[in-house]
């Protein structure tokens, strides 16, 4: 038996595959990296609050860039309403404070 050597694949099927095998291990529950503003290296705000959302927060308003940080407030995911400082770059979140919540009449 003679073993034929193996071609490669065309660059558009190779293209395919990595993706499907990307998105299979994204479906997995692992988290795809937030996708980044354009020449700055910062993410955007939409990937910010969709990070947040994967993590449990909820509720989230009034984002805003300061630097290289967002800041806004949300509800955790135990429901406590919280100030949130995130590192623009990595989405880490870099500080937490609680907020006080209304009183009730």
């Amino acid at each position: 038996m003679t073993l034929k050597p193996i071609r490669a694949l065309p660059a558009s099927l190779s293209v395919a595959i990595l993706l499907a095998l990307g998105l299979a291990h994204a479906s997995c529950g692992e988290l795809i990296q937030p996708v980044r503003a354009e020449a700055s290296g910062l993410l955007s705000e939409q990937a910010v609050l969709g990070a947040l959302a994967a993590r449990g927060y909820r509720e989230m308003a009034a984002i805003e860039r300061r630097g290289a940080t967002y800041v806004l407030a949300a509800r955790n995911a135990r429901g406590f309403k919280v100030r949130l400082a995130l590192d623009a770059r990595t989405g880490e979140i870099v500080g937490q404070k609680p907020l006080p919540e209304p009183r009730r009449r």
